[in-house]
């Protein structure tokens, strides 16, 4: 994994044959660099979540976590982590996020962070999946 220096969100992964490119800018749009790609997308409407239960509501209900999911983010990590792994690339497509990032700024950062996370441990572990977020601010 390799951090461009100046850019605090940037994140950049190569994978094995495959390139993909994150880049959030300053309005928070997510630039991807894709190549020919299987892509599985989860719509997630921001503007529901309000606190960390909708937080946990909406991703159990959303991604289909298991009955044992521990509504924390260290189970969102792993849970998310099973998820990618069967995927060549999930994206999380999240709408209303300014609302979010406005009113649950540690929600937002925490899905920043733990979708990071997501990708370091796969990268690290040699796996060829990837986590993507789309941000709109719809």
């Amino acid at each position: 994994m390799q951090i461009e220096s100046g850019l605090k969100e940037v994140i950049i992964f190569k994978l094995n044959l495959v390139n993909i490119g994150l880049a959030f800018q300053t309005n928070h749009t997510l630039k991807l660099n894709l190549i020919k790609l299987k892509m599985k997308t989860i719509n997630i409407d921001g503007s529901k979540i309000t606190n960390w239960e909708s937080f946990h509501d909406t991703f159990f209900e959303k991604l289909n976590f298991p009955t044992y999911y521990g509504r924390n983010m260290d189970a969102w990590i792993d849970c998310v982590t099973e998820i990618v792994e069967n995927n060549e690339l999930l994206l999380f497509n999240i709408t209303g996020i300014k609302g979010l990032k406005q009113n649950n700024p540690d929600i937002y950062e925490a899905i920043n962070e733990c979708s990071a996370f997501v990708n370091y441990r796969l990268f690290k572990n040699g796996d060829q999946t990837a986590l993507a977020l789309s941000y709109n601010e719809i």
